[in-house]
Order: structure tokens, then C-alpha cells, then sequence
């Protein structure tokens, strides 16, 4: 076939001879142009001198984000608008949950938030996958699916729309919430190491200092008010135990996201920087209407119980569109 016949015109191919005779492949600056639009510039060159004083490749913390799952077609354009469909899901449930009571509706608060854990999970096993170059991302990404799963059945359990509110098995929803906790800080905390490990981490600032001391007065108000939790009169023992060390678990998955929170603001606008501050803002916000939700009285119809009802929801999107935004950085993700 001759140059005239391809479809890679002669022009194009000698501007892109021209240009690598110009700049050699140098592997840093092949690490630099890839990380640039993830990190921003200040932490990008943190990145590499993190790499560089420790006598490691470059391509340590670049090969997870240059995406080494395969993507079919369907599936890039699905990650391609999944974004905006999700934030017009949440925007459309968060306005069904407050409006469908003054209709004499009862809004599908859990059928909501189980479809986001479901979307989410799905998300985070193809994230998973495609960062699998870098142990402690593949971790944190796996933990968050199987989290995403784990919270889906608990959403079920919970729904009224599927169950009547004496069912049996409602009474032992605590159990794939503790377990959803759990699995969450496992993964907050692989994805913090992975950082750590690429210079990128905690570096006390007001904000940081404010957060945790947030949590240092949230964990004794919630303990104080752990009589008004709806599962501290179960007649299971198990049940006490796991109603009581939700709030704490909780608490304790909002302490590395101060650190990823903080690594967020050291990216500087980057790619990777939103999905951060997605995840974060999702756990910070579960934190804040546990302790909202304990002076909202759940018996008695009102504005304020619609309105709790509403964030938590949102906090359910915010992990979903998270996962999204992170699979769509690594299929757009430029050589």
C-alpha cells in the first residue's frame, strides 16, 4: 500500500518523526507529560521527585493511571455520559424524596440508593481491573466495590417499598452495614498508602486540624445519644453491639479521608483531584447527617426528616459518580 493510499498522511508522519528526533524518549518526561493532566504541575513534579529520591521508575505511579483495562466501545461512550446522567439521577431523586410525601407517596429512599451502590459497584470492579499496575489502588478499588455490593444489600433490606417494617430480617441490617464500613476504610486506607508512597499526604493545615477535631467532638455526641440509634432496642445482642459500632466506623472512615482531602488539595485541579474530593465529600457527608439524623425525630412527618432522607441519597451518588469520574480519567487518559 503506498504512503498515498494509507490512511496516515506522509505530512502527519514526518511531523511525528520530527517531533521525537526533537524531544528522546526520556522516561521522565514521558511520566510528566502522562501525569500533568491527573495531578496538576506542582504535584506531578512531587510525584517524580518523590520517585527519582527513592531510586524508583517513574512509571510506578504512572502506569495505574494510563488504564490497562480493555474498554469496548459501548463502554466508553456508556463512561462517556455516565456523569451527567448521574447527576441528573441524583438531582431527580434527592426532589422525589421531598416532594413524593406531599403527594401521600412514600418516596423509595433505599430502592434509590441501592441502584447507586449498584451502579457504583459495577464501576469500581472495571476501575479495579484497569489500575491492577499498582497493588494499592487495585485494593482500594476492589474494597469500594465490594462495599458498593455489600451496602446494595443492605439498601434492599432497609427498603419499605419491598417489606413491611415488622420483616424479620430488617432487624439484622446493622450487619452488612458494619460490614460496608469496614471494607470502606480498608479500601480509604490502601488508597492513602498509595499516595503516601508517592509523596503525596498529610500536611497539617487549619482546615485539616478543624476536620479532625470535628471528629474528635462527633464520636462522644454520637456515643451520648446512642439510646436514640433505631436498632439499640433490638432484643439480638449482635445487633446492639453493630448499631453501636456504626457510628464509630463511620468516624473512623472519615479519618483518612482528611488525608485524601488533603492530598485533593495538593493535586491543584487535577483530573484526579475530583474524584478525591467526590469520595471524600460522600463519607463527610454520611458523617454529618448521623449526627443530624439524631435530633430529627423519624416518627413524625416534617421537612427536616425529608430533607435528611434526601442528603443521604446524595451521599449515595456522590460515591456512584466517584467510580465514574475515575473510569472515565482512565479511558480519556492521553499517551
Amino acid at each position: 500500500m503506498s504512503l498515498e493510499a494509507s490512511s496516515w498522511p506522509p505530512t502527519l508522519a514526518a511531523r511525528t518523526l520530527i517531533d521525537r528526533l526533537r524531544r528522546p524518549e526520556n522516561p521522565w518526561d514521558l511520566a510528566r507529560t502522562a501525569l500533568g493532566p491527573v495531578c496538576g504541575p506542582c504535584a506531578t513534579e512531587t510525584v517524580l521527585h518523590t520517585a527519582l529520591t527513592q531510586d524508583q521508575s517513574p512509571s510506578v505511579f504512572v502506569d495505574p493511571f494510563r488504564g490497562a483495562g480493555c474498554h469496548s466501545a459501548a463502554e466508553a461512550r456508556l463512561v462517556r455520559f455516565a456523569p451527567a446522567l448521574l447527576r441528573a439521577c441524583m438531582l431527580l431523586s434527592g426532589l422525589a424524596v421531598l416532594v413524593l410525601p406531599y403527594l401521600g407517596v412514600r418516596a423509595p429512599v433505599s430502592l434509590f440508593m441501592a441502584v447507586a451502590y449498584a451502579l457504583a459497584s459495577y464501576a469500581c470492579f472495571r476501575v479495579a481491573h484497569a489500575v491492577r499496575a499498582s497493588r494499592a489502588l487495585h485494593t482500594a478499588w476492589l474494597c469500594f466495590g465490594v462495599s458498593a455490593v455489600v451496602s446494595v444489600a443492605r439498601h434492599v433490606l432497609e427498603s419499605d417499598t419491598l417489606w413491611t417494617s415488622d420483616a424479620p430480617h430488617r432487624a439484622f441490617t446493622q450487619v452488612p452495614i458494619v460490614a460496608a464500613l469496614l471494607i470502606l476504610i480498608a479500601g480509604l486506607l490502601a488508597m492513602s498508602g498509595f499516595f503516601r508512597q508517592a509523596g503525596l499526604g498529610f500536611r497539617a493545615a487549619p482546615l485539616d486540624l478543624f476536620l479532625l477535631a470535628f471528629l474528635v467532638v462527633a464520636v462522644p455526641v454520637t456515643f451520648a445519644l446512642r439510646d436514640t440509634l433505631p436498632d439499640m432496642d433490638s432484643p439480638h445482642a449482635l445487633i446492639r453491639v453493630f448499631q453501636a459500632l456504626s457510628p464509630f466506623l463511620l468516624a473512623g472512615a472519615a479519618i483518612p479521608a482528611v488525608l485524601l482531602n488533603r492530598v485533593s488539595l495538593q493535586l491543584e485541579g487535577g483530573w484526579l483531584a475530583g474524584v478525591l474530593r467526590l469520595l471524600v465529600g460522600s463519607v463527610y457527608l454520611r458523617l454529618a447527617l448521623l449526627l443530624a439524623g439524631r435530633f430529627v425525630d423519624s416518627a413524625q412527618p416534617s421537612f427536616e426528616l425529608q430533607l435528611t432522607r434526601s442528603l443521604f441519597s446524595l451521599a449515595a451518588w456522590l460515591f456512584a459518580l466517584a467510580a465514574f469520574q475515575q473510569w472515565k480519567l482512565l479511558i480519556r487518559q492521553p499517551e
